[in-house]
């Protein structure tokens, strides 16, 4: 296993090959090690969107793993899938028993003081996939995720929690 750590986030490979990126604006791929270091990142890069792997080295654009580029990333919002207050506890008891199908029954899945303020009405849940009080996600109510700190995950761990997140979602409300 390798572990490369980046601006922003680490990278959590089997394989000894560096992946490789693609800018956004001149399409060009890059070994990821070539990227150069994302200027103004939180005026760049909106939440819930796919975190960019580095800037594009000849454009300056932003540069994300090849393995996103072309996807319909934002399919998800047009359906306007969202779990209402009146939802939570049937909805949780669903999205722990679907995340710890996956990730194991160590994982704790919470609400915290922050559901239902004013500040993060969107807020649904934290949940640590470990179970061992690491790195922590929190849940959208519209199927996105947001990871403060990805220390201990996989990027492939990143997406399987919001495409569990959002089959829970459909499978719950019966979209």
């Amino acid at each position: 296993m390798t572990v490369k750590v980046y601006p922003r986030f680490a990278l959590i490979t089997n394989e000894e090959i560096e992946p490789i990126d693609v800018c956004g604006n001149c399409e060009k791929e890059w070994k990821r090690g070539m990227l150069c270091e994302v200027k103004d990142y939180f005026q760049r890069v909106e939440p819930g969107g796919v975190v960019p792997s580095g800037e594009c080295p000849e454009c300056g654009a932003l540069c994300y793993p090849k393995e996103v580029v072309g996807r319909p990333i934002k399919e998800w919002m047009q359906e306007s899938a969202w779990i209402y207050p009146k939802e939570d506890k049937g909805f949780l008891e669903l999205l722990t028993k679907n995340l710890r199908a996956h990730f194991g029954e160590e994982c704790k899945v919470w609400q915290n003081r922050n559901v239902g303020n004013a500040e993060y009405p969107q807020l649904l849940c934290s949940a640590d996939l470990k179970g061992y009080g690491g790195d922590t996600v929190h849940l959208w109510r519209d199927g996105q995720s947001f990871w403060p700190m990805v220390g201990d995950y996989s990027l492939d761990d990143m997406e399987m929690v919001e495409l569990i997140l959002r089959r829970s979602i459909k499978e719950y409300t019966g979209r």
